[in-house]
């Protein structure tokens, strides 16, 4: 599951911003918000090919209306940033750190107090926050390696920062942290004997299935 599943939507401030809009257009223009708003970054590549590809559209297509949708973004360093979308995904990064914090912070009292059986998944949260709260799993004590953290599924696969590099060179173009962000959702729950042989195996894959043209 994508760490920011609950994408707000503002249905006046949107009806209002986009009545011009053609339908296709209008499912073009919510793609766009959607992909950006799981990226890591929330923000778009600034590539015709790609935009066309996540907006389900031909590139000759995607070519006569983009002129409508990009006017909704800014460009920056090559991407592509919608102001609103961005304010929203701080707002609930903040919810979610905040509810976080809570969450500890219940399951620290409540284990302060004698409750040792309770687990931090026990605590109650505010249920007005609509970001599904993540609480650290601590290493198996048993675990005595990084690979047994990544094989236990339950940790963060972690990759090298020579892994990354590597990526760049494979998928110049592409946006690695989106990528990554795709394969780690992939990845949620199986076992990942070697996490970095693994992700530029699948951005090997996904270059290969979707070509920047």
């Amino acid at each position: 599951m994508a760490r920011f599943p609950f994408l707000p939507l503002w249905t006046d401030a949107y009806v209002a911003d986009t009545n011009h809009l053609t339908t296709l257009e209008h499912g073009a223009y919510l793609l766009m918000l959607m992909t950006a708003w799981r990226a890591p970054e929330c923000r778009l590549p600034d590539d015709d090919n790609y935009l066309a590809r996540i907006t389900d559209l031909s590139p000759a297509t995607w070519r006569r209306h983009a002129p409508v949708l990009r006017a909704f973004w800014q460009v920056d360093d090559g991407f592509l940033y919608q102001k609103r979308l961005s304010k929203e995904r701080e707002k609930s990064a903040s919810r979610s750190e905040s509810g976080k914090n809570a969450a500890n912070a219940k399951w620290r009292k409540r284990k302060e107090t004698g409750d040792a059986d309770a687990s931090p998944e026990d605590c109650e949260t505010d249920a007005s926050i609509p970001i599904p709260i993540t609480i650290p799993i601590t290493k198996n004590q048993n675990s005595n390696s990084v690979e047994d953290e990544n094989r236990s599924g339950g940790s963060k696969l972690l990759l090298k920062a020579a892994t990354i590099e590597e990526a760049r060179k494979i998928a110049p173009g592409y946006d690695i942290y989106h990528l990554e962000a795709r394969w780690r959702e992939w990845s949620a729950g199986k076992e990942v004997r070697d996490p970095d042989r693994a992700f530029l195996g699948f951005v090997r894959k996904h270059v290969a299935n979707n070509p920047l043209r």
